[in-house]
């Protein structure tokens, strides 16, 4: 069972390679981008990571002469819309951490699939997650950026339990930050931190400095007033849920490591599930003998 596992999963992968490799390789103004296969007015791109254990080793720097497994990051990428009974779909995509560029590539082929170069209305979803942006920039720059509601809180959170003690008084200034960065978006926030800043001392004022900068270059990513009025989603709680379903529930069980390419396979087969292929995957595998 553990052989087949690795064969079809690794079947699936491979042909999600090829397919990527096909398409970059040909020239930019002959490239063909996969064809609609639905074509909804509002589609919602995302990507996150998510880590299971390998059973690879490393030397554990807290016990000399022992090792300790190590963790690798799996990357997954969903899109999502609803239909004209308001019901959700979603498909997704996934990749090794090493194996950035494909998954990118991969992810922006999937939308394409889903009617993303169609839709009226596109966003791009994730947390603060450097690589997440640069796949913003590089495949989706045409979508609308939203950075993740409940990602940017846990900073405001953060900041505000370093300027306050008194659970009451932590509670108050996180309100007033969240308010602002609510209506008025990150604009809002960041005018009034600096505000802040400007009567704080030490620590205190540390702890603003280290939020003011999260906050300024995020300024297009932050505008949920027009999110918002827009109907659109603010936070990533879907690509949250499809990377525990599509790794967290299989990968991540009680003593559990992998090979990465296990981990890769068992991932694949798993999306072709998710992604309502299961069937049709099988009728078009073809395995090296």
């Amino acid at each position: 069972m553990a052989k087949l596992v690795h064969d079809v999963g690794g079947a699936a992968e491979q042909k999600r390679l090829a397919e990527v490799e096909f398409w970059r390789q040909q020239p930019a103004g002959q490239r063909r981008w996969p064809q609609p296969e639905i074509t909804p007015a509002r589609v919602y791109v995302s990507c996150d990571g998510i880590m299971y254990c390998t059973n690879q080793t490393e030397p554990d720097p807290q016990h000399p002469g022992q090792q300790r497994l190590i963790w690798k990051q799996m990357r997954v990428g969903c899109v999502n819309w609803q239909d004209d009974d308001d019901r959700w779909h979603k498909r997704v995509v996934w990749g090794q951490e090493d194996d950035f560029l494909s998954f990118a590539a991969s992810l922006y082929r999937l939308a394409c699939r889903c009617g993303y170069r169609q839709a009226q209305e596109k966003t791009f979803a994730a947390d603060g997650a450097d690589w997440c942006w640069t796949i913003h920039q590089r495949y989706f720059a045409d979508a609308s950026p939203v950075l993740d509601w409940y990602h940017a809180s846990e900073h405001v959170w953060a900041c505000g339990k370093t300027l306050h003690t008194e659970q009451d008084a932590i509670q108050a200034w996180v309100d007033t930050a969240l308010e602002r960065l609510r209506h008025q978006g990150g604009e809002g926030l960041l005018a009034w931190l600096l505000q802040e800043r400007a009567s704080r001392r030490g620590r205190k004022r540390q702890a603003l400095e280290a939020l003011i900068p999260y906050v300024q270059p995020r300024l297009d990513q932050t505008d949920y007033p027009a999110y918002r009025a827009n109907g659109w989603q603010i936070g990533t709680g879907m690509i949250e849920s499809t990377a525990k379903q599509l790794v967290g529930m299989r990968l991540k069980g009680l003593g559990m490591h992998w090979t990465p390419h296990g981990a890769t396979a068992i991932t694949a087969l798993r999306a072709q599930d998710l992604n309502k292929n299961w069937h049709t995957f099988w009728k078009t595998l073809n395995l090296a003998t």
